[in-house]
């Protein structure tokens, strides 16, 4: 099939066998709860895939090693995901990666080196994220983010110099912000 855009979200996806869509540069499959790591794991092609929405599913076992061009990638919300599987995304996608929506999840253990790229984070409720890990975002990574969300996250002693490219700063019930973060 040519199918380049297939938007699957709510769907039942059971029975759906991925390894057909071998020209897919964007997979919506947002909330299809019943979606197996093995269906998954069998998209052919993954190199194609730029934008993959996994928001409010369960990624356990989700291999996201291979999506090399990926531009956007949304896992709002998305259960069992481990820093591990972030970390296997290659250094090629999160160079390039522009969109990373992390709301809802565990950031325990996870690095934000490689993700150079960024224009776009939302790293909102995240109630495990430290300062020493937002901190750690590289002067590359932070002189490209055009859009950060903090929503409802404790950013005690988070610095915020070093995003000179911030259009909008969304910092919602956020918790201990003082205005030394910002010198």
């Amino acid at each position: 099939k040519t199918i380049k855009q297939l938007d699957l979200s709510s769907s039942n996806v059971g029975k759906v066998d991925f390894s057909k869509f071998e020209h897919l540069e964007s997979l919506d499959l947002s909330c299809c709860n019943d979606l197996t790591a093995e269906q998954f794991n069998s998209i052919p092609n993954k190199a194609s895939l730029i934008t993959l929405n996994l928001e409010q599913i369960n990624v356990q076992n989700f291999d996201l090693s291979g999506f090399t061009r990926l531009k956007s990638l949304i896992l709002y919300g998305s259960k069992n995901l481990k820093a591990a599987q972030l970390s296997s995304i290659s250094l090629e996608a999160k160079a390039s990666m522009e969109d990373l929506d992390l709301t809802f999840i565990s950031l325990k253990n996870f690095k934000f080196s490689g993700f150079t790229g960024l224009k776009k984070i939302s790293l909102s409720y995240t109630e495990d994220l430290t300062a020493a890990q937002f901190n750690a975002i590289s002067i590359k990574a932070k002189a490209s983010i055009e859009s950060l969300d903090l929503s409802n996250t404790v950013v005690t002693d988070f610095d915020f110099s070093g995003f000179i490219a911030l259009k909008k700063l969304t910092l919602k019930e956020t918790k201990n912000l003082t205005s030394a973060q910002f010198n």
